[in-house]
C-alpha cells in the first residue's frame, strides 16, 4: 500500500468508532501539585524513563497511578482514585545517591522501580525495587542486578515482561567505561538473584561519556521494541525477530536480535534526540526531537509507527513524518508516547514571559496545552494513557507529570500532576455509536485489519479476502465487559468454502457457504482473547478458493450474564430473552414477539447492515406479559427500504436482544 493510504488508514484509526465527529477537549478532572525543593535532580526526568503508570486491567473507575520521582531519596507517591486523593509520598529506602528511576506496575498494583544508585565505593550500580505490599507502605525489596558496574549513571528505560508470576524486568541503559560508550541491554529476574540472565550490547561508540538516551517497551508474546540516538544524528531501532519467554532467558536460550534499522526518514537532517517509544497492540509508536527542516534548527516533535508483522521492520509514513508540535519558529523537545492516541512534550511559550508549557498532540486536532503556568518552565512531561473502551462514552484519558521550575528561583522545583479528559463528541448531537464497526471490502482496509490478500465486490456485497487467512484487531473493549463479535460471511465464487473463526487462538465456529450464499455468525469472544482491551480475530481458508468475510464486522457489549466464553451466539440470539419473528423473511409487515421479563422502558430499533439506524418503533405490551413490536418495512422518513438483512434491536442499554430480519 502507497504512503497515502497508511498515513488515511492511521487517521481512521484514530477516529475510531464514527466517521463524523467534532472533536472537543474537557477541562483536567483531576489536578495536584507539589513543592519539590530539588537537590540533586528535578521531579520528573527527561522522556526516556516511565514514572506514571496504571496497572494493566484497571480501564474503568480507579486507575492506578503512582509517581516517583528523580530526587534524594526517590519517593513514591500514588492515588487509587485517579488522582482526586494521594497516598506519600514514601522514600525507597536505598543507599545514599538515587538517579533515573523507570517506573512499573503490574496487575497486582504493587510498583517495580528500575534505578541507578551510588552505595559505599560502589558508583551507578543498576537497582531494582520492588513494593511487596500496598498495607506496609515501607515493605520494599531491594537487590542490585549490576552491582559493581562501572561507568552508567545516564537514564534507564525498563519495562515488565508480560508473563505471568514472576516477569522479567527489560531494561537498556548508557553504560561508559574504558573511554567508550555502550547501549547495553539488560534482562534480569525480579526473583533474588545478584545478575542478570541475559544482557547484549546494542551500540557502541568511541565518544566518551555520550548518552544513547535509549527507550523501550514490548509487544505481546514479550517481542521488545528499542529505540535510541546515535552520534550520527539519526533514531535507529532494534527489535527480536521472534518471541522468547523469561522462562527461555532463565535458561539461557539466545536472544534473537534483528538489525538495526533507522526509525527517521532517510534525509531528515540531524542532530535527531530524544526518542520515546510506546508499543500498543500490534502497532509501535516512536516520537523524537529533531529539526525542522534544512535551514531551521529549531526542534519539532516527529512521529512515525510500524506493524509488528511487518518483516522486516518498515516505518510510515515513508517518505517522511509527522509532525506533531505547532510551529517551526517554536522549540519543541522531550515528547513521550502514550499510545498510538496521544503524545506529549514541552513547548516554548512566549507571552506572557518566555517559558515553556506542556502540549498533547489527540487524534483530529490540533496540539492541545495541557499546562498553564506562565511563572513556570513547565518540563519534561510523562504521561500514561487510557485509550477509550466499549461500552462507554469515547474519552481518551491523559494522566501527565512534569517539573515546573520557578522562572525566579531555577533551584525551586514543583511536581505537577494533571488528569486531561479529551471527549470526541458526536457531530450534530448523533448518539455515539454503542458498538465497534469495521467496514469491509474496501480498496482501503480497515484500520483494524491486520492482514488480508485483498477485496472483492459482488454486487452490493463488498469482501475482504485472503489466500491463507484474514486477521483483524478490534479495540476499545473492557476485560470486565462481555462482548458479541458479529461477523457477515458470503461466498461469491463458483465452489463452496469452509472456514473456521478463531479469537485469542479459540475456535469460535466453522461454516461451510455454498457459492452465492450468505450467513451471520456472532460469536461471544473469549475473555483471553481481550485481556489488554484488544481481541485477535482470525478468519481461517480450510477449503475453498479463499478466506473471506463481508460488509462489517461489529462488535457489541453482550448485556446477559453469561461472560465471554467463546460460545456461538447464534443468528437470533443476543440476550437471554427469546424473541420470535413472523414471517421471516417478510415482504410488507412483520411482527417480533418477546416473551415475559422485557424491561420497563424498553425501545426497539431497526438498523441495516452497515449498523445504521434506520427506524425507532414503538414496544406494545400484552396481557400476557409479553411485548411485540411491529414493523411494516419503512424508515424514519416513510419511505420503504430495498430488499436485503436488517437487525432488530429490542431492551435496554442494560439488557437488551437482537433479532435478524430479512425483507424480501
Amino acid at each position: 500500500m502507497h504512503e497515502k493510504g497508511f498515513v488515511k488508514m492511521k487517521l481512521l484509526a484514530y477516529i475510531g468508532l464514527a466517521a463524523t465527529m467534532a472533536l472537543l477537549a474537557s477541562p483536567a478532572v483531576a489536578e495536584q501539585s507539589w513543592d519539590w525543593l530539588s537537590l540533586s535532580g528535578n521531579g520528573t526526568s527527561p522522556n526516556q524513563s516511565r514514572m506514571i503508570q496504571l496497572s494493566p486491567g484497571q480501564t474503568t473507575n480507579a486507575p492506578w497511578v503512582h509517581g516517583v520521582w528523580d530526587e534524594v531519596p526517590i519517593y513514591n507517591v500514588w492515588s487509587e482514585d485517579g488522582g482526586v486523593t494521594w497516598n506519600g509520598p514514601v522514600p525507597i529506602p536505598n543507599p545514599v545517591l538515587n538517579y533515573h528511576p523507570a517506573l512499573n506496575v503490574p496487575v497486582d498494583g504493587h510498583p517495580w522501580v528500575c534505578y541507578w544508585a551510588q552505595t559505599g565505593s560502589t558508583w551507578n550500580a543498576l537497582f531494582l525495587g520492588v513494593w511487596r505490599n500496598h498495607s506496609a507502605p515501607l515493605d520494599w525489596y531491594i537487590s542490585a542486578p549490576m552491582a559493581g558496574q562501572d561507568g552508567g549513571g545516564s537514564g534507564v528505560s525498563a519495562v515488565l515482561s508480560a508473563t505471568d508470576g514472576g516477569p522479567m524486568v527489560y531494561a537498556v541503559t548508557t553504560v561508559n567505561a574504558q573511554d567508550n560508550s555502550y547501549l547495553m541491554f539488560y534482562a534480569f529476574d525480579t526473583l533474588p538473584g545478584p545478575q542478570p540472565y541475559a544482557s547484549a550490547v546494542l551500540a557502541s561508540t568511541y565518544h566518551y561519556l555520550y548518552d544513547f538516551h535509549p527507550t523501550i517497551d514490548y509487544t505481546p508474546g514479550d517481542i521488545v521494541h528499542i529505540a535510541y540516538q546515535m552520534p550520527d544524528g539519526q533514531i535507529w531501532y532494534k527489535t527480536w525477530t521472534a518471541p522468547i519467554s523469561p522462562g527461555q532467558i532463565r535458561l539461557h536460550v539466545p536472544i534473537p536480535w534483528a538489525a538495526a534499522v533507522q526509525v527517521t526518514p532517510n534525509g531528515m537532517p540531524g542532530p535527531n534526540t530524544n526518542a520515546s517509544i510506546d508499543a500498543d497492540g500490534q502497532t509501535v509508536y516512536c516520537s523524537w526531537r529533531g529539526p525542522h527542516d534544512q535551514n531551521d534548527a529549531t526542534g519539532e516533535i516527529w512521529r512515525r509507527f510500524r506493524f509488528v508483522w511487518q518483516t522486516p521492520p518498515v516505518w510510515w509514513p515513508q517518505a517522511t513524518a509527522e509532525d506533531l508540535s505547532n510551529s517551526p519558529g517554536i522549540e519543541s523537545d522531550y515528547p513521550q508516547c502514550g499510545t498510538g492516541t496521544t503524545t506529549t512534550w514541552q513547548e516554548e511559550y512566549v507571552l506572557p514571559t518566555s517559558h515553556t508549557e506542556v502540549y498533547a498532540a489527540f487524534p483530529g486536532s490540533p496540539p492541545v496545552k495541557i499546562s498553564s503556568s506562565p511563572g513556570f518552565n513547565n518540563m519534561w512531561p510523562q504521561n500514561a494513557v487510557r485509550n477509550p473502551v466499549l461500552p462507554e462514552p469515547y474519552a481518551i484519558n491523559c494522566y501527565t507529570l512534569w517539573t515546573q521550575q520557578d522562572l525566579l528561583n531555577q533551584y525551586h522545583h514543583r511536581t505537577y500532576y494533571k488528569l486531561y479528559k479529551y471527549i470526541p463528541m458526536a457531530a450534530g448531537g448523533l448518539e455515539y455509536p454503542t458498538y465497534l464497526k469495521a467496514e469491509l471490502g474496501e480498496s482501503l482496509p480497515s484500520p483494524y485489519c491486520l492482514a488480508r490478500t485483498g477485496y472483492r465486490t459482488y454486487g452490493e456485497m463488498r469482501v475482504d479476502f485472503g489466500e491463507s487467512r484474514l486477521v483483524y484487531e478490534l479495540p476499545y473493549l473492557d476485560p470486565s465487559h462481555s462482548y458479541v463479535a458479529e461477523c457477515i460471511l458470503f461466498n461469491g465464487e463458483q465452489t463452496a468454502i469452509t472456514q473456521r473463526i478463531e479469537a485469542g487462538g479459540v475456535l469460535m465456529g466453522r461454516v461451510t457457504l455454498k457459492p452465492g450464499s450468505c450467513d451471520t455468525l456472532r460469536v461471544t469472544l473469549p475473555r483471553a482473547a481481550y485481556r489488554d482491551t484488544r481481541a485477535r480475530v482470525e478468519v481461517v481458508r480450510e477449503s475453498g478458493p479463499f478466506a473471506c468475510l463481508a460488509n462489517t464486522v461489529k462488535v457489541y457489549e453482550r448485556f446477559d450474564s453469561r461472560g465471554g466464553d467463546g460460545a456461538q451466539a447464534g443468528p437470533a440470539e443476543l440476550g437471554r430473552l427469546d424473541i420470535s419473528v413472523t414471517p421471516n423473511p417478510f415482504s410488507s409487515r412483520c411482527v417480533l414477539k418477546c416473551g415475559a421479563g422485557l424491561p420497563a422502558g424498553a425501545t426497539a430499533r431497526v438498523y441495516d447492515a452497515n449498523g445504521c439506524l434506520v427506524r425507532n418503533l414503538a414496544v406494545h405490551r400484552e396481557a400476557t406479559g409479553g411485548s411485540f413490536v411491529s414493523w411494516d418495512g419503512a424508515d424514519e422518513a416513510g419511505w420503504q427500504v430495498p430488499s436485503g438483512v436488517f437487525y432488530c434491536r429490542i431492551g435496554t442499554d442494560g439488557h437488551a436482544v437482537s433479532a435478524k430480519v430479512v425483507r424480501r
